[in-house]
């Protein structure tokens, strides 16, 4: 099992997978300069157990080169809770670079809580202008933003100090307090930058404070399970979301709460998920069939328990994502070819599913440039990466043309006698989907051509 973990100061995004399947988790940020052992360890208990771990890569604020007792420190509390050695721990703004370029080079930029940019090549930074954190620098950060509009209210060059004030329950002490002496300060700044500081009921200083006071009401609720579900605090969303839903009016048949749990309620273990598949035909009517089969889809995407997906209502797309399980096990298994037969019908009929079909090839090939695959099976990965450039209806998402450029310079360069033995689908139009390779959407007719 390896990890791949991208966290800024607020939240951190983890990735586990086995080479074949992903799952993806969210915690409370990691910043190594600013927070103590005990605040990351903290942050490493929301992570679910999650086996036997081979190797940690953690990409975060605070880590890399320039803060290296930081980093030792972030590299010392990963190898005690995940028990491997192997252990890497950079700045958050390389991990941006290698996802965006690879070993290519560009411009990277990270704006959230903070911000930060580079010039980076070979999978490096070469040049970076250092962001120097939420007091001297990080301009155009949430942090920045909030820091600046604190400044101008109380230094009057914006005439709203008493409307702030009043709209978050806040004194010009209590923020003083906030920013100077109480931890995370960015975060308290950043939090006057969304959309929701423009709501007095919707900002995080309130519901935090609500949510201590014990409150109750189904609106507050509403709103608190929005907020942690910002947070990607995920035990919390759903304890809220299901707590609400055992008031009056406040089942899954009432839109806002129907609303909260397509947008922010994920997995199938929960109350809202299980409480839909008992009556899948009833909340059909009251939301649509689309926007029904849609969630179930959207949360039976990764299933690789087979018996868990077939217990589940049929909804559309699920015989799609029944085959698409059915590959992955044949390929964990390392079956190929019976793998390959099964994808190619795939291929062959789609459905409604194309794009879904091309997003799985963009994960599922990738470990063909670095994993010791039999030679049919790297063929048939270039193959597939092939369709997935082919038939992506965003021709300007460029990982989907970088992602097949470097399976085939990869297959060139590992294939010495390529010229002897090119592959027919390579020389041929593909047999399925869009035959020519083009950047115009399919949408996209052809400009008239000057006489």
């Amino acid at each position: 099992m390896k990890i791949i973990a991208d966290s800024g100061s607020t939240k951190c995004t983890w990735l586990v997978t086995d080479g074949v399947h992903t799952s993806e988790y969210r915690t409370r940020g990691i910043n190594a300069v600013q927070h103590s052992p005990e605040q990351i360890r903290e942050a490493l208990a929301e992570l679910p157990p999650c086996g036997p771990v081979e190797a940690v890569y953690f990409y975060g604020a605070g880590c890399g080169g320039t803060f290296p007792e930081a980093t030792e420190k972030m590299v010392r509390e990963l190898r005690a809770h995940f028990g491997t050695g192997r252990i890497e721990a950079e700045t958050d703004l390389l991990g941006a670079a290698r996802a965006l370029f690879g070993r290519g080079e560009g411009v990277a930029c990270i704006l959230g809580t903070g911000s930060n940019s580079c010039w980076c090549r070979g999978g490096e930074i070469v040049e970076n202008v250092p962001p120097l954190g939420y007091v001297l620098g990080d301009e155009g950060s949430g942090a920045a933003l909030g820091r600046n509009l604190v400044n101008g209210i109380f230094k009057g060059h914006i005439p709203l100090r008493e409307e702030f004030l009043a709209a978050h329950g806040l004194t010009y002490e209590e923020i003083i307090l906030r920013v100077y002496r109480e931890p995370y300060a960015n975060r308290f700044l950043a939090s006057f930058a969304g959309a929701s500081a423009l709501d007095p009921k919707k900002t995080s200083v309130y519901l935090m404070e609500q949510q201590k006071a014990g409150n109750t009401k189904p609106e507050f609720l509403l709103d608190y399970a929005y907020y942690a579900a910002s947070r990607y605090n995920r035990t919390e969303s759903e304890k809220c979301a299901e707590q609400l839903i055992t008031k009056p009016g406040y089942s899954l048949e009432n839109p806002k709460v129907w609303a909260l749990f397509v947008k922010s309620i994920h997995g199938r273990d929960n109350k809202l998920f299980k409480m839909l598949c008992s009556d899948i035909d009833k909340y059909r009517k009251i939301h649509g069939t689309q926007a029904v089969d849609s969630k179930l889809f959207k949360e039976c995407n990764y299933c690789p328990d087979a018996a868990e997906l077939a217990a589940i209502p049929d909804f559309e797309g699920k015989t799609f994502l029944t085959r698409k399980n059915e590959a992955d096990r044949l390929i964990s298994a390392e079956k190929y070819e019976e793998a390959a037969r099964l994808i190619d019908q795939m291929v062959a009929d789609p459905g409604a599913f194309r794009e879904e079909l091309c997003i799985y090839f963009r994960f599922m090939t990738r470990s063909a440039t670095y994993k010791d695959y039999p030679e049919f099976w790297k063929e048939k990965c270039l193959e597939y990466s092939r369709y997935m450039a082919y038939n992506m209806s965003n021709r300007d998402d460029a990982t989907t043309h970088f992602d097949y450029a470097n399976q085939l310079e990869h297959f060139i360069r590992t294939n010495p006698e390529i010229q002897k033995h090119l592959p027919e689908f390579l020389q041929n139009q593909p047999k399925y989907g869009v035959k020519e390779y083009s950047m115009r959407p399919e949408k996209l007719k052809a400009k008239p051509k000057r006489h």
